[in-house]
């Protein structure tokens, strides 16, 4: 298990701090498995976010006490522990991905070190945390704000592009952190009208603001050119594998009747170097 996994870990370390010899030093790989094993581990046990988080602190510092000089983690380990923290019942995991975040950014700035630099995998990680809260109407309120901060990080970036799963991520966001009625409907609204004119609409956007907004405002805010195919398709792998949906219609959308127009970013990078701009056809 991850515990005595880690603890193994320092063990080696100490031997290597003891010995000097290589061949005691854990290396990066090391630490980013044991990380990403606390992070999965964060669904049902209560402290494996905060010790993935510490997990990380602790490789820093031996990297930077020259204890272990060679250890450096990258990207993923740091969204690993976004998303440890994502899949805990912690009611303040989206500030806590948010402070992850920007360590992230200001030590890139400080550094240019594009290992440590945030992606995309690593800014839509930030949001599905603040997706999931489950705190009080205060928690949650505040977790859709982040969401927004972070979307607005993303737009000011000059390396990184918001996504159709950013978008996605975002209508889900404020899917579960609202109630339904005219405030959750006009921000339903506002990140589909961004996925829209960004050409990332695809059919989990489009589901996803169904989820949350009324067959007469999805067909008003889709300017009725979207049908939706209720019980289109078989039930998801999810229903499957906990027993439910089995009968259960799945509503589903035609991609190819999505407008090229909302859709031009996805086509372009499904061609081969861009090379065939599909919607202009």
């Amino acid at each position: 298990c991850a515990t005595e996994a880690e603890a193994f870990l320092k063990q080696w370390q100490q031997l290597y701090e003891k010995t000097g010899d290589n061949d005691f030093r854990p290396s990066s790989a090391s630490y980013m498995i044991i990380i990403e094993a606390w992070s999965k581990r964060s669904r049902f046990d209560s402290v494996a976010a905060k010790k993935a988080e510490e997990l990380l602190h602790h490789a820093e510092h031996l990297s930077a006490t020259n204890k272990n000089p060679d250890l450096a983690l990258n990207v993923h380990a740091y969204t690993s522990v976004i998303n440890a923290w994502s899949r805990s019942r912690d009611y303040n995991k989206a500030k806590r991905a948010l402070k992850i975040l920007r360590y992230m950014n200001d030590k890139y700035k400080e550094t240019k070190d594009e290992m440590i630099r945030p992606n995309m995998w690593t800014y839509n990680s930030a949001i599905n945390a603040c997706a999931m809260c489950q705190g009080d109407s205060t928690q949650q309120g505040e977790a859709l704000k982040i969401s927004f901060a972070i979307l607005k990080a993303i737009k000011a970036s000059k390396k990184e592009v918001a996504n159709h799963v950013t978008y996605g991520t975002l209508l889900k966001a404020a899917n579960n952190l609202l109630p339904p009625g005219a405030e959750r409907d006009a921000i339903l609204k506002a990140i589909f009208e961004n996925a829209k004119k960004d050409g990332q609409v695809e059919s989990g956007i489009l589901l996803q603001l169904r989820n949350g907004a009324g067959a007469e405002t999805f067909h008003a805010i889709t300017e009725n050119k979207i049908t939706l195919i209720e019980g289109g398709g078989p039930p998801t792998n999810a229903a499957r594998t906990n027993g439910r949906g089995r009968n259960r219609p799945v509503t589903t959308v035609d991609e190819e009747k999505i407008p090229m127009e909302w859709r031009k970013a996805l086509i372009m990078k499904k061609e081969d170097n861009g090379k065939s701009k599909l919607w202009e056809k």
